[in-house]
């Protein structure tokens, strides 16, 4: 499953949008969406 994530690729350098290939749900698990956060 493709999906994009906010990926670390150094220590005091800026997240990284990019594309990541995740493996699904294996049994047992269960895959959440996030539909909103926020930062206060």
């Amino acid at each position: 499953m493709k999906t994009r994530a906010a990926v670390a690729v150094g220590a005091g350098k800026p997240l990284e949008i990019m594309e990541v290939d995740l493996e699904g749900p294996r049994e047992g698990e269960v895959l959440v969406e996030i539909k909103a956060t926020g930062i206060c």
